[in-house]
């Protein structure tokens, strides 16, 4: 396999959807689709509106949503590969989170 042949063919956060009530933590997973061996770890982050919420999500996928916070809220949840700009769509996956009252 050569350098040209080692690529991220696509990202996927499971669940694609789901609903969380306020003071909740929620597990999201991510799977990373490569040609040859590349680098298949990632990063999260939640949108910034959510983070000003104190909304959060840990390196390992672990969604937190603090107590107080609106259900009208909405939250995005980006999963991106390690080391690689988060506009190169092909290596970035979302996923919406909605609150329940």
């Amino acid at each position: 396999i050569g350098q040209d042949d080692v690529a991220v063919t696509g990202v996927t956060v499971s669940p694609a959807t789901a609903t969380i009530t306020a003071g909740q933590k929620l597990q999201l997973s991510v799977a990373v689709a490569t040609t040859g061996f590349a680098n298949k770890g990632v990063m999260w982050a939640v949108d910034s509106t959510s983070e000003g919420k104190g909304i959060s999500i840990n390196a390992d996928g672990v969604l937190s949503v603090p107590t107080g916070v609106a259900s009208a809220t909405k939250i995005t949840v980006a999963a991106k590969v390690a080391k690689l700009a988060w506009h190169e769509q092909h290596h970035l996956a979302h996923v919406k989170i909605a609150l329940s009252k």
